[in-house]
């Protein structure tokens, strides 16, 4: 009988270590999948908050080309001080750029992470050998930052 309760034993510790294994693989799993939704959010973030800027850049040329085209048919004397619609347009393209700017710095501290991500990626996908995993996922990783950085 004892040795039976061993094998027991023995079974249910192999199945417990079994289930800590693939728990530890899926939160390494879920870091990564939160680590790259988080990477494509910033993506997003980056690029709307660029499209911000043009527009609002848009806006601001509008606005001027307006007032001078005002005081030109008013016949006031040009003012070089800018108005107020101009200069809340200038503060918000500030708080844009630093937050822009905050932005690619987070996925530049991701950087090696990222590589990690890329490397699994590609080896699930199989396409690459185990000696080039490594710079397809770095020439990949580099295309993104260049992307970012436009």
């Amino acid at each position: 009988m004892e040795s039976f309760e061993k094998q027991k034993l023995n079974r249910q510790e192999k199945r417990e270590m079994s289930f800590e294994n693939r728990e530890a693989e899926q939160d390494e799993e879920l870091k990564a999948a939160a680590q790259m939704e988080r990477v494509d959010f910033l993506t997003k973030e980056i690029k709307s908050g660029n499209q911000q800027i043009k527009n609002i850049m848009l806006h601001m040329n509008e606005v001027l080309n307006a007032i001078k085209l005002l005081r030109t048919q008013l016949q006031l004397p040009a003012k070089n001080d800018d108005d107020l619609s101009i200069e809340q347009d200038k503060k918000q393209l500030e708080k844009i750029k630093n937050k822009i700017k905050n932005y690619k710095n987070e996925i530049l501290k991701m950087k090696n992470d990222l590589l990690k991500i890329q490397i699994e990626v590609l080896r699930e996908e199989k396409i690459f050998s185990e000696n080039d995993l490594q710079n397809e996922a770095e020439k990949r990783v580099e295309e993104l930052l260049k992307i970012l950085a436009e």
